[in-house]
């Protein structure tokens, strides 16, 4: 009879203020105190933060893969390290960057927040900054947005979705069917018909952040929007539907002159 294998370990998921904590304990002794060995490190984890860790978990929280963590530090301290510690080069929007960052994570679970709202905003901290008066403004370019959310982890996250599939489905027959009865008609008179949704209240479902941000309740208010394009590439005017008969968005608007059609249905 083989041997049992042993329970898999369940995987823990740590928590950003629990390394970041750690750092600060390992890598920032006190002055002229010894700095702790990683067998320190995993007992005062241990005692101070609750959790189970091996000092090459401590050997990977200390390491510069979780530099951003440190990102309050950085205007005010340098990032002082102990001398086996490469220091950051200094760098030249420091204190913008870390403005940015505290922006980032005060409205992060207020907005939605894109790199095009990230350069508007350094664009108004770089213009009210004293430090920055006689310094000619930087282009803030996507390679500089990319590297500050690299130093600082902010990325992209989704605030809450659905997942879905669909079983697939044999319709050869269905198609060859559907073919036969087009070869009847020329591709000037054969039209594809199709509706899709606008809903013009809800807030994109994914946002620039430092951390997981909940989502909040998607608005429903929609507008239903008809599409019509034949074979041949030929478009017809899009139908909008809506529940009001004359939108308040319409008025003194001459709805003819307009490349649409609107209609309303109390029960779109």
């Amino acid at each position: 009879m083989p041997p049992e294998k042993p329970p898999e370990k369940r995987r823990i998921q740590h928590t950003d203020e629990q390394k970041k904590r750690l750092r600060q304990y390992y890598n920032n002794p006190a002055p002229g105190g010894k700095k702790p060995s990683q067998g320190d490190a995993v007992l005062w984890a241990k005692s101070q933060l609750g959790i189970d860790i091996d000092q090459s978990t401590v050997s990977r929280w200390a390491s510069d893969k979780f530099l951003r963590l440190d990102a309050p530090l950085v205007a005010h301290s340098n990032l002082s390290r102990s001398t086996d510690r490469r220091r950051a080069r200094e760098r030249a929007f420091d204190v913008l960057e870390l403005a940015l960052y505290e922006w980032v994570k005060k409205m992060e679970d207020k907005i939605s927040i894109s790199g095009e709202l990230l350069r508007i905003k350094a664009s108004y901290l770089f213009n009210r900054l004293p430090m920055y008066k006689d310094v000619e403004e930087p282009q803030w370019s996507r390679g500089w947005i990319n590297n500050w959310q690299n130093i600082y982890g902010v990325w992209k996250r989704k605030k809450h979705g659905e997942l879905a599939s669909a079983n697939a489905i044999n319709c050869d027959e269905e198609i060859e069917s559907i073919q036969e009865i087009l070869r009847q008609y020329l591709t000037a008179d054969i039209y594809n018909c199709d509706e899709t949704g606008l809903f013009y209240r809800a807030l994109p479902d994914a946002s620039l952040s430092t951390k997981e941000v909940p989502g909040h309740k998607v608005r429903k208010e929609r507008l239903t929007a008809m599409h019509t394009v034949s074979a041949a590439g030929e478009r017809m005017r899009i139908w909008y539907i809506s529940k009001s008969e004359n939108p308040r968005c319409f008025k003194h608007v001459n709805l003819k002159a307009l490349n649409m059609e609107y209609r309303f249905n109390k029960k779109v």
